[in-house]
């Protein structure tokens, strides 16, 4: 009887701990992912149509995606957060160091190869004025384009930037 009832009190004990550690290995993926990513909301819409921004006007009103971010070194097509001119830009990258890049009549030309981008949508990505002179990617540099070519601020006004600007 005594055996039995030792036995029952165990089984409730491990019963009550399994919501415990639940709890805490929750905490855990929580606090992690809160320390490892960065979360950052869309205003504008230099890259549409992959990510909603809020209207530039009202930056803090409803409407724009978030993204969640972490540092890692960049490569050709990740979308990334920098800061360009104390401006904190969403872009997508391009070319990184050592690539040569131009745009030709709204076509992205990469070491000589022209790439697809069906992110790109052919409305956001006039011919007559995406064009941009062949240029190299220093090493530890790289070039960004929005999806959106026509009202995007990119590598086209800043020019490369360092890997330093990539948050």
């Amino acid at each position: 009887m005594k055996d039995s009832l030792r036995s029952k009190l165990l089984k409730r004990e491990r019963i009550n701990l399994i919501p415990v550690i639940l709890c805490v290995a929750l905490l855990f993926v929580v606090l992690f992912f809160n320390a490892s990513y960065k979360r950052i909301y869309v205003v504008g819409s230099s890259m549409e149509n992959t990510l909603q921004g809020a209207p530039s006007s009202m930056p803090n009103s409803v409407g724009g995606d978030f993204v969640y971010i972490y540092k890692a070194t960049p490569q050709r097509g990740d979308i990334i957060v920098l800061k360009a001119q104390n401006k904190t830009i969403i872009k997508r990258v391009v070319g990184i160091g050592g690539d040569t890049v131009e745009l030709v009549g709204g076509k992205l030309i990469l070491n000589d190869e022209e790439v697809k981008e069906p992110y790109v949508a052919i409305e956001n990505n006039t011919p007559e004025i995406n064009n941009y002179p062949k240029t190299t990617v220093e090493e530890g540099y790289i070039f960004f384009l929005g999806d959106n070519r026509d009202v995007s601020n990119d590598s086209r006004m800043y020019g490369c930037l360092s890997l330093d600007t990539v948050i």
